[in-house]
């Protein structure tokens, strides 16, 4: 159950709000004027504010101001009047969360409400993590079942010495999880320090892992301690370890044996007291068997392994993390994103996964000259699909070809158009999937016309919802 305020001079549409909405199981209170609605928020502090933009008392985007000012701002939802969307979209620049147009299609305005107390759950959530792990180090996001298990698994392997294995994609967070573990252990006031095995030159690597004496080389004119003397007491973290040579990797195994190494050009034994965390984004167990990773090695670094998911199996966690990155958007002006850019975050693939998300969501935030990120401050390759969805189409072409050739497609030009309509089809149907089957948005994000979608709508036997008309149906009935 949510708290929502109707602040409306129309008694007609506050009634409607206020018997469907309570229906819906919240608790609602409307407001007839710009006065009585702030009086109504500072007395309940509702989780959502359904605002007029026009008042007898006051502007409503002047309210909006007021409402976003506040230690703990309500998501706002305003009212226009058809035919007034230059209104609408400055509202939106505002902070407001979304708008509805008059005459109000209740079932389509309960859409963008469960919206919209979602995405503020999900920001105050953020928001309550930050706030309990401040001065913890880094943040891991997400409640997806996958996460859920990495979660447990950091738990139940932080407290002991045990060398642990981060497998994932490139992009999955995998270095997150090492400095998890570290914080969540007794070694967390002690060094972490990361070795990116991809940026080492082979002939650099030992010098870098065990240090050296001076004179060892040329340019050698000191001793230097190597990565593992500076871990010593806390945690090593080497990342994309299937890069070592082979030699690197018989030293290596030799020091996780007997926690012994030396420095280049002594004879002296070192005997370090250093926790080993290892990351890839490969096939470990392939590599030894082919014999380019030894196996030795492979079987002491696996005794705990953490298998973090590709952001495609956890899409639900895109909202939370977008929310998480817009709280650590540099500089004062940190904009909040619309339901239209959302939707296109989550109908894309994400092959970069999180890395890329947070990428996204920078460039969006110094793209976005006013409070609201729009689709057209996504970086432009993401708005058309970028080459993860691309490939996905071309599998789909594929596919669809052969199946049409199959059955006999008779000749070229219209085995084409078939294919074609198959195809068109198929991403008008996903666009109204994630736009909850909202017409307007799903125009908006294929970038054509309403009356064009509604048209291929009713060709192709689809459901999208309208945006007129109040009423707990489609629009016109």
């Amino acid at each position: 159950m949510a708290k929502i305020a109707v602040i409306d001079d129309e008694q007609s549409v506050c009634h409607a709000f206020q018997v469907f909405l309570t229906d819906e199981g919240h608790k609602v209170t409307v407001a007839a004027t710009g006065a009585q609605g702030l009086a109504a928020v500072a007395a309940q502090a509702p989780d959502l504010v359904i605002l007029d933009v026009r008042l007898p008392d006051a502007d409503g985007l002047d309210l909006l101001a007021e409402l976003a000012a506040r230690p703990q701002p309500p998501a706002v939802l305003v009212i226009t009047a058809h035919g007034t969307m230059d209104t609408a979209i400055e509202a939106m620049r505002r902070g407001a969360f979304d708008y509805l147009t008059k005459p109000i299609d209740l079932e389509q305005a309960k859409l963008v409400v469960d919206r919209a107390l979602t995405t503020r759950r999900l920001s105050q959530e953020v928001l309550r993590l930050r706030q309990q792990r401040r001065g913890q180090g880094p943040l891991l996001v997400g409640n997806a079942a996958p996460m859920q298990q990495v979660y447990k698994t950091i738990g139940a392997v932080a407290p002991s010495d045990a060398t642990v294995l981060i497998r994932g994609a490139s992009g999955t967070g995998k270095e997150l999880v090492a400095r998890a573990i570290h914080q969540a252990s007794h070694r967390a006031r002690e060094p972490f320090v990361v070795v990116d095995c991809t940026a080492l030159p082979e002939h650099l690597v030992e010098s870098e892992l065990y240090g050296y004496e001076p004179g060892e080389f040329t340019g050698a004119t000191q001793a230097k301690p190597g990565k593992l003397e500076q871990a010593h007491g806390g945690t090593l973290f080497l990342d994309e370890i299937a890069e070592l040579s082979q030699g690197a990797q018989a030293k290596l195994l030799r020091f996780l044996e007997s926690h012994q190494t030396e420095r280049l050009g002594s004879t002296a034994t070192l005997t370090l007291d250093a926790r080993i965390l290892a990351a890839t984004n490969q096939d470990l167990a392939a590599r030894q068997r082919d014999g380019s990773f030894r196996q030795d090695l492979y079987y002491r670094l696996h005794v705990v392994t953490i298998d973090l998911p590709p952001l495609a199996d956890r899409l639900d966690d895109v909202p939370l993390l977008v929310a998480h990155f817009l709280e650590q958007a540099t500089g004062t002006r940190r904009p909040d994103i619309s339901q239209a850019a959302l939707d296109v975050l989550m109908a894309h693939e994400w092959p970069g996964n999180v890395r890329e998300l947070r990428n996204t969501i920078e460039h969006a935030v110094l793209a976005c000259r006013g409070d609201v990120i729009l689709p057209e401050h996504l970086p432009r390759l993401l708005a058309r699909g970028g080459a993860g969805p691309a490939e996905g189409f071309r599998r789909a072409a594929a596919a669809l070809l052969q199946h049409r050739m199959a059955e006999g497609g008779g000749q070229a030009p219209a085995l084409f158009e078939r294919m074609v309509a198959d195809l068109e089809r198929a991403v008008i149907a996903e666009a109204l999937r994630v736009t909850g089957h909202n017409q307007a948005r799903t125009a908006a994000l294929l970038g054509i016309h309403r009356t064009t979608l509604r048209n291929k709508v009713r060709q192709y036997g689809l459901k999208g919802t309208g945006g007129s008309g109040v009423s707990r149906g489609p629009a016109g009935h």
